[in-house]
């Protein structure tokens, strides 16, 4: 994380927070096949802690770009920023995308009234984001990846939004516009649609992890406690974070919900922890040689 730099509070917070996210999932999936257990309040707690974990990823990933883009993203390296999310993003999601659109919609006719144009917001990687609005192919990768992706989009012109306001403070009137909007505007304005999944909601934070990242840049490199060698497991578990996102809602529905509730919610989910970063593994593993072709390894 962070090009030559590296954090191991920075990964120790990304993998908490996606063991957070998917524990609580298992636990709203597996409550409507097994109400009556008692493991299920333990899981359903996890409930207020989601929101922090979720913004803790879109925190991490602003602090991890401008670790990692931050001095080299102005205009003439604008190409290789790009470039380099998109091979980091999509040929994991595409794969992944791609196998369950040709077992549903080709194999099985599913979603005969969505109209066949609207593949295009899933090759975007939007569907999810958008499936609040419309009709749409959505299979994985949920409201989060889109809201990321955009967050990307917009990530050379925050650099220079924040560089702007270190020499003029009153740029700053920029991001507090945009966290009045956010957390004041918002939701007032966005009743009837699942808000906190929106773009606005989450850029502030994604801001923030910006302004952190650029800080930490500035500062000594960590000392030899922080050298990556020491910490292979860690980063090796953190790396699959992505695409665990991208597979644990399909594992728990395909799999586990129809066929392994007999299993009880602790020894299905001792079994779907594993199972979750394994299948990520070979989706990461399945993708390497389209996104080597293109580049580079996949993988935020």
């Amino acid at each position: 994380m962070g090009g030559k730099r590296y954090y191991p509070a920075l990964d120790a917070l990304r993998l908490l927070a996606a063991l957070t996210i998917i524990s609580y999932h298992y636990g709203v999936e597996m409550a409507f096949l097994a109400p009556q257990s008692t493991a299920g309040p333990a899981f359903a707690a996890l409930a207020a802690l989601t929101e922090l974990a979720v913004n803790v990823f879109f925190l991490l990933s602003g602090a991890s770009l401008a670790l990692g883009y931050g001095p080299q993203v102005p205009a003439p390296d604008w190409r290789r920023y790009a470039r380099g999310r998109v091979l980091a993003i999509y040929p994991m999601y595409w794969l992944g995308f791609g196998a369950l659109f040709v077992y549903g919609e080709v194999l099985h006719g599913n979603n005969p009234d969505v109209p066949r144009w609207r593949v295009v917001f899933s090759l975007l990687g939007l569907d999810g984001y958008l499936s609040q609005f419309t009709a749409t192919f959505y299979k994985i990768g949920e409201w989060f990846l889109g809201v990321l992706l955009l967050c990307y989009l917009l990530f050379p012109a925050l650099v220079r939004v924040l560089r702007a306001a270190a020499r003029r403070p009153a740029w700053y009137a920029v991001p507090a516009a945009v966290c009045a909007l956010a957390w004041v505007w918002l939701p007032r304005a966005g009743a009837g649609i699942q808000y906190t999944h929106t773009l606005l909601w989450r850029l502030p934070v994604f801001w923030a992890g910006i302004a952190l990242g650029s800080l930490l840049a500035r500062r000594p490199a960590p000392g030899p406690w922080a050298a990556s060698e020491r910490w292979r497991w860690l980063r090796a578990l953190a790396r699959e974070c992505y695409g665990v996102f991208l597979v644990h809602h399909v594992l728990l529905t395909l799999v586990f919900a129809p066929r392994l509730a007999f299993l009880g919610y602790w020894g299905g989910y001792a079994l779907y922890l594993p199972l979750a970063f394994l299948l990520a593994w070979g989706l990461r593993q399945a993708a390497r040689p389209v996104a080597r072709a293109l580049g580079r390894p996949p993988g935020p």
